[in-house]
């Protein structure tokens, strides 16, 4: 009866306590005390505390305790949870488990109050809750984590992305024809002043080359890439009277007979030519060097950015020379012969800045274009003489400096393969391309100063337009 007693007394003063452990605390205390009285009453065994976990909350017990017992005194402890007389967490005697699975006793006293299922409530048959399956991100691996440095990085258009140098070697065939303004071969018409026509020197297409070779670098894949370009060609227009047009003068002629003028487009003479004819013959040798520095990226999936800065290098020789024949009305039966040759060479040099853009059509296929500017510092030589059958009547010479334009655009369609595992790969495209630089033909304003009496032209435009076909390597 005095345990009975005891043990009531002290339930009591523990479900009114705000500290739950000295509930536990004391009840081992009382269960582990020895018999006062006599000896003759039963005295239960002593055993080691029962852990009993309910929704994540130990509790004690006795391992001598039958199962109903055990069953109540948990429904009842966690009925006292629920209530809020015990505090959430409730510290006891743990289990005998491996230290790594023991947890501090100052986190376990630090952990948050959290309201208590009861244990007929528990259902342990639910499976553990997941995240549907279209909520999984699809983005890369290699991007799901990364620094606003490396996520803002444009992935390189190269054929492998790896340390080191892969070499670019290229070769194209170019089919260009070049038009240079203000060459033209004559002027015919029925009589002077009247109809007269202009007679332009027509061009043709020519072969011409381009070879190049580059590397691609790792650091921040940049590449360098250097290209020859070269075109050469030997044109000729004739042009003679006839019926139509007995009369065809040159604007390449300004030499003067008997101190007068052959021809003065502004004040025509009809009595001083009666028949005429003139050939133009035109040597053209084109070279051109650029050295590229660009870094080709992606812009969304499916667009190529390649900006570059380049320098930009030129040769522009051209040489026109010129037959005119005539007969004059008091020497009908006498041919004379004016041969005039002009010389206009070019230098040039200087800084270039563009951009190609391609869209990846698929199947490997592309297409896109190029637009680039150049300002180049122009170095010309100059030189205009004129021979009267056989015997020179002049020789004018200049070389004068400037700055000059240089502007390309392009279309571009192509096709890329990869290989060895996309380290390597081969390239074959077909471009249209057209080139401009401007005031070429500086020669042409001295024959007409010396034509129209001082007057002098501006320089006429160089274009060069056709099309490209290129292989190129990258290894």
């Amino acid at each position: 009866m005095k345990r009975l007693i005891t043990s009531l007394s002290l339930m009591s003063m523990s479900v009114l306590s705000a500290d739950s452990s000295l509930f536990l605390e004391d009840i081992q205390a009382f269960l582990d005390k020895p018999e006062l009285e006599s000896n003759s009453s039963p005295k239960p065994e002593k055993s080691s505390s029962l852990l009993k976990e309910v929704n994540g909350t130990t509790v004690s017990g006795d391992e001598g305790m039958s199962q109903a017992q055990k069953r109540k005194q948990a429904e009842a402890h966690a009925k006292r949870k629920i209530e809020g007389t015990i505090p959430a967490s409730v510290p006891s005697q743990p289990k005998k488990t491996t230290p790594a699975a023991r947890a501090p006793s100052n986190q376990r006293a630090q952990q948050p109050s959290q309201p208590l299922k009861a244990v007929a409530e528990l259902d342990v048959s639910a499976p553990i809750a997941q995240a549907p399956s279209n909520m999984k991100s699809e983005m890369p691996e290699k991007h799901k984590e990364c620094s606003p440095a490396s996520c803002g990085y444009n992935m390189p258009d190269m054929a492998s992305k790896r340390h080191g140098v892969s070499a670019i070697v290229s070769g194209s065939f170019i089919y260009w024809k070049p038009q240079q303004d203000d060459f033209n071969v004559g002027i015919t018409g029925p009589r002077p002043g009247v109809e007269q026509k202009l007679q332009h020197f027509h061009s043709k297409y020519e072969p011409g080359f381009k070879a190049g070779i580059g590397a691609n670098f790792s650091y921040d894949n940049w590449a360098l890439y250097l290209e020859y370009t070269e075109l050469r060609t030997h044109q000729s227009n004739a042009r003679g009277s006839n019926s139509t047009s007995p009369m065809i003068i040159s604007p390449w002629v300004g030499i003067t007979e008997n101190d007068q003028n052959l021809y003065t487009p502004f004040a025509p003479t009809p009595g001083n030519i009666l028949n005429s004819g003139v050939s133009n013959h035109w040597r053209f040798n084109f070279e051109m060097a650029d050295l590229f520095l660009s870094r080709s990226y992606y812009v969304g999936k499916k667009l190529v950015f390649n900006p570059f800065l380049a320098a930009r290098a030129a040769k522009i020789n051209q040489n026109l020379n010129v037959n005119f024949t005539y007969n004059t009305v008091g020497l009908p039966d006498v041919q004379n012969t004016i041969y005039s040759h002009n010389k206009n060479n070019t230098q040039q040099i200087g800084p270039r800045f563009g951009f190609d853009m391609n869209w990846l059509v698929g199947h490997n296929f592309r297409f896109g274009g190029t637009v680039a500017g150049a300002l180049l510092y122009t170095q010309y030589q100059l030189r205009h003489t004129e021979l009267l059958n056989g015997v020179s009547h002049s020789n004018i010479h200049s070389s004068p400096t400037a700055f000059r334009f240089n502007g390309d655009i392009a279309l571009e369609l192509g096709w890329r393969a990869y290989m060895n595992r996309n380290r390597s790969s081969i390239d074959l495209m077909f471009k249209y391309e057209a080139l401009g630089f401007w005031e070429q033909n500086m020669v042409a304003g001295i024959a007409h100063a010396m034509t129209n009496q001082g007057r002098t032209l501006d320089g006429g435009n160089l274009y060069l337009h056709g099309g490209t076909f290129k292989l190129a390597f990258n290894f």
